[in-house]
């Protein structure tokens, strides 16, 4: 054996017993770190001994009575906010606590890795993150993460808590409804008994039985779903309740860094609170039912079933389920984006790599392309039927067959969405095994963009349809799409380019379709965000690229033909990687252009 084989194994065995005794002392009796609240802390530093009475959650000390008055009476500390020591106490040891040392090596997590979505030591970054552009230091974020998502939760606890008390409110009105409409429908059915008896007198006791019979069978299976229903609602509601309370005593108690893990693991649980409680939307029964006569009785007394009409579940119209609709919480993943600022009128552009794509023929060629995992990017070749999947690092490719022209891609995990422009569908590729998966949309499917796990179709002429991750129905955007071929979606906004009426036009429009700002252009066609909401637009005639503030109130030229800038066609931003990639339909030359961003 080698002898930096056996080092390698000698470090493995080290690590492993440091995990073993860290996990060792996870498990101990949590009551040997409860904290002793029974001296007041100032009173104590001046050698007295007086029993607290009160505890601070801002300075997070405790205070005898006479020190707790001056303590609220103080002007610097009017807005800190006393509670009395048993509370106080509870709250403290209630506190969840979070380890800051990497798991496979024991050192302290310093950086967060955007790319990865996780923290990591030195030993992590020199192992595994060495190429990863986006890593930070977690005290520089620390600070900035508790305000900007204690708000963003707090939205989300209210949201659900809506939602759970709405569902249970509906399912209980369902509840006492069924015995009114059993009375109701059994009062049908002796209606429509009168009308025949006449015609089949002797057969009429039989049928009327069994028919009552099926009501009442059907009654107690609405009841018997509702109230299933019912047990789940009040599930999550315990749950939720549980999450709510751990996030007001980190929110209140825990320190920057704290709350930093704390918000992580909080955001985690409420993805997945919050997928369930989606879940009871999308599959919840507001059950009655109905009767439904048979109104060939008559014709065909002798091949009739015994019974007057047909008994079955049916969803009623008087209470919209739209109405628990829950928007696209921020949480679908416990990802931190590092907040910041950039403004379109400093932001700098140089080219970094050009991405060839040889064409038979001379023109029209959309190249709409997109980027996956950081390290592919992705080209619908439309003239030569395929997709073309390059390496970023050292432009090498493989080809992906399709059977009909691809129009636009999106990425998302190990999957490529892909529109067809006169197709109905479109086609998530996995690839990793190649398998593909059809999703017919009704209409015909144009540009593409994701955003929150979401996939955003433009679906002629309806509008734009929502999908979920699992490519799933959610919602439909109604809007005027006539001539619109390109989109991108950012932060509760839509962004397309039209060339509608002979004119081109860039929209800015809210999540349901209402413009906020529009602007002229001579032929907009690919769009996108940055991260910060700044806006990229290709102008096919003008051989330019222009860059626009969030607002639309700020527009410049940062790419031209001097930059290789020709008929441009399709523009991708990819935040990870800090590039943005130009689609140009040369005569001779097509292919993507990539540049830095800065």
């Amino acid at each position: 054996m080698k002898i930096t084989d056996r080092l390698d194994e000698l470090e493995d065995n080290i690590i492993s017993a440091i995990q073993k005794d860290r996990m060792d002392k996870s498990i101990e009796d949590p009551k040997k770190e409860n904290r002793e609240y029974a001296a007041c802390q100032p009173c104590s530093c001046q050698k007295k001994h007086s029993q607290a009475e009160f505890g601070c959650i801002t300075c997070v000390e405790v205070y005898c009575k006479q020190c707790s008055v001056s303590h609220s009476t103080h002007k610097a500390f009017k807005k800190h906010r006393l509670i009395e020591i048993e509370e106080y106490k509870r709250l403290n040891e209630s506190v969840q606590k979070y380890d800051k040392v990497c798991n496979l090596h024991n050192q302290d997590l310093m950086s967060y890795c955007n790319l990865h979505n996780s923290p990591v030591c030195v030993r992590c970054i020199q192992l595994h993150h060495s190429k990863c552009p986006s890593l930070v230091n977690i005290v520089d974020i620390a600070t900035q993460l508790r305000p900007a998502h204690s708000d963003v939760l707090d939205k989300d606890f209210e949201e659900i808590d809506s939602t759970l008390k709405t569902l249970r409110q509906y399912t209980l009105a369902n509840l006492a409804d069924l015995d009114e409409t059993s009375e109701e429908k059994n009062k049908s059915v002796t209606d429509y008994k009168r009308e025949i008896e006449l015609e089949f007198h002797a057969y009429m006791d039989h049928i009327d039985k069994a028919t009552r019979g099926s009501i009442t069978e059907n009654i107690s299976e609405c009841k018997s779903k509702l109230i299933m229903s019912l047990k789940e609602i009040d599930c999550r509601r315990e749950v939720f309740e549980k999450l709510k309370e751990q996030w007001k005593l980190q929110k209140y108690i825990a320190t920057d860094e704290e709350s930093f893990f704390a918000i992580r693991d909080i955001k985690e649980l409420l993805r997945d609170l919050d997928t369930k409680v989606q879940y009871l939307i999308d599959t919840y029964l507001d059950t009655s039912i109905d009767f439904i006569p048979n109104e060939s009785f008559r014709e065909a007394m002798k091949a009739l079933q015994p019974n007057l009409g047909q008994i079955e579940m049916v969803r009623k119209s008087s209470i919209s389920i739209s109405k628990l609709s829950m928007r696209s919480a921020i949480f679908k993943k416990a990802q931190i984006q590092v907040s910041g600022m950039s403004k379109a009128k400093t932001l700098e552009i140089e080219f970094a790599n050009k991405f060839v794509i040889p064409s038979t023929k001379s023109k029209g060629n959309m190249l709409n392309c997109t980027t996956m995992s950081g390290k592919y990017l992705v080209v619908a070749d439309e003239n030569n039927r395929k997709l073309l999947i390059f390496n970023i690092e050292n432009t090498t490719s493989f080809e992906f067959p399709t059977n009909h022209k691809p129009f636009d891609v999106v990425g998302m995990d190990d999957d490529i969405v892909v529109s067809y422009g006169d197709r109905n569908y479109i086609e998530i590729i996995r690839l990793s095994s190649k398998h593909i998966q059809k999703r017919n949309l009704g209409n015909s499917c144009l540009g593409l963009s994701v955003c929150d796990r979401n996939v955003f179709v433009i679906t002629y002429p309806k509008g734009i349809t929502v999908l979920n991750d699992q490519c799933e129905f959610l919602r439909e955007i109604q809007m005027d799409v006539e001539g619109v071929y390109f989109l991108s979606v950012h932060s509760e906004r839509l962004l397309y380019s039209s060339w509608k009426l002979g004119e081109g036009i860039l929209f800015c429009s809210n999540m349901s379709g209402q413009q906020i700002w529009q602007l002229k252009f001579r032929s907009p066609h690919g769009v996108s965000f940055d991260r910060y909401g700044n806006i990229f637009v290709a102008d096919n005639d003008s051989n330019e690229v222009y860059v626009i503030s969030s607002d639309g109130k700020n527009i410049r030229t940062i790419l031209s033909a001097s930059d290789g800038i020709e008929s441009p066609t399709s523009i991708f931003c990819d935040h990870i990687r800090r590039q943005l990639y130009v689609g140009v339909d040369r005569r001779k030359d097509h292919g993507i252009l990539a540049f830095n961003m800065k």
